[in-house]
């Protein structure tokens, strides 16, 4: 298996102890190495000891990374602007405007976090304040059809092909099922769903210089000390350039910055990449 029995422990030491301190629903945390899909860990809560399998529900039994669907909220960002950038919808110096809320058709409004006004952001300011209007402004630039293409360019929508029982596609709606609201939604990750392996492996694709890859969890099996099958990292196909790759890692790392959205996960010595999201 591709799993590091150490970062394995870790994570599920970790997971424990923010479960039992926050008591969510449920808790999910996957590794994988980005550059080529392999798996290093995978976790949830609450789990079961199958030891005592009997004294657990079916519930419990669910891995559920890749069987729990969720909004992914702002972490669709980071897509919304790859896309842009790459489709040349935008660019890194342009300028959008938030007042704290966006209006549409005159009748709906939706605000940023806390209603603050951001002022005038460029992409990058957009992904580190985690602004909303400008990434609904940025989704208006970019259009319905190539919202739809890109969406389905990073894998949402399909089952990501890893060798595990249980997973599900998600939700990513063709535009023909769109309303009106659909596109400024969907920007900011609503009216979609995903599970923790998708979106991991779209955002594995941002940062390893734009390729899509087949999540791994074996790399061969055995028969009787005999390798019967070797299994290779498999690339699905390249989603946005390096260039756009290159682009999109650096804002990424402001995010944890000071005055950043993510600046909690910030780790002293280290460059950390990485987007909040909150959804409804």
């Amino acid at each position: 298996m591709t799993i590091d029995v150490v970062i394995q422990y870790l994570v599920e030491k970790k997971l424990r102890e923010a479960y039992e301190q926050h008591r969510p629903k449920n808790a999910v945390i996957v590794v994988m190495n980005p550059w080529n899909g392999e798996v290093l860990a995978m976790a949830s809560q609450p789990n079961f000891n199958p030891n005592y399998f009997p004294y657990y529900t079916q519930e419990d039994y669910k891995n559920r990374s890749i069987s729990d669907q969720f909004e992914p909220g702002s972490t669709m960002k980071v897509i919304t602007l790859a896309a842009a950038l790459e489709s040349h919808a935008i660019n890194t110096e342009d300028l959008f405007s938030c007042v704290g809320y966006i209006e549409l058709y005159d009748v709906f409004r939706i605000h940023c976090d806390g209603r603050q006004a951001h002022g005038d952001l460029t992409p990058g300011m957009i992904l580190k304040k985690s602004c909303n209007v400008g990434a609904i402004q940025i989704a208006q630039r970019l259009g319905t059809r190539r919202l739809f293409d890109y969406l389905s360019r990073f894998g949402f929508g399909e089952k990501t092909g890893v060798q595990l029982p249980g997973e599900i596609r998600g939700v990513n709606r063709p535009p023909e099922k769109w309303s009106g609201l659909s596109l400024a939604a969907l920007s900011i990750g609503q009216e979609t769903a995903v599970n923790t392996l998708q979106l991991l492996r779209a955002f594995s694709s941002i940062v390893n210089g734009g390729v899509l890859y087949h999540p791994k969890i074996l790399t061969k099996t055995k028969t009787f000390e005999r390798v019967s099958e070797t299994i290779e990292p498999m690339p699905v196909r390249r989603v946005i350039s390096k260039e756009t790759s290159r682009t999109i890692s650096d804002m990424l790392k402001h995010v944890t910055e000071p005055g950043g959205s993510g600046r909690r996960a910030a780790i002293p010595g280290y460059g950390v990449l990485g987007k909040t999201g909150t959804a409804q």
